[in-house]
């Protein structure tokens, strides 16, 4: 299984800061819908759960930052989706069966609307 917060961590430095985002949302959305297919008790799936949290975490983390030239709005904007993340994140660690797929599946889906504003534009 992937691990989202190292791979997170290990980002090229020269990287546009966008696509790393935007990979590691892709990685961690990969690990959440594999971990939707899991009936039953599975490390897979709380470490699925843990590094999205983790990865929202850092997002949320970023906006806090003085110096982040982001909007105070897009700030805003972000970190309420990080506490809506965290809250179903929360809540699929208590689920079991298609109650927990349908959280997972809704946490992937949350995680491509962001990648889909991360995406290159065309000029």
């Amino acid at each position: 299984m992937f691990r989202a917060y190292e791979a997170y961590q290990e980002a090229n430095v020269g990287a546009d800061p966008r696509q790393a985002e935007r990979q590691k949302l892709g990685e961690v959305t990969r690990s959440l819908l594999q971990a939707a297919q899991i009936e039953g008790f599975s490390p897979l799936v709380h470490e699925a759960i843990y590094y999205t949290r983790k990865l929202w975490g850092i997002f949320a983390a970023e906006m806090m930052m003085p110096e982040n030239p982001y909007p105070v709005e897009a700030k805003a904007a972000i970190l309420k989706m990080a506490r809506i993340v965290d809250h179903h994140a929360e809540r699929a660690l208590s689920e079991n069966g298609p109650e927990r797929a349908r959280t997972l599946n809704l946490l992937a889906e949350i995680n491509r609307t962001i990648m889909r504003g991360l995406a290159p534009t065309a000029a």
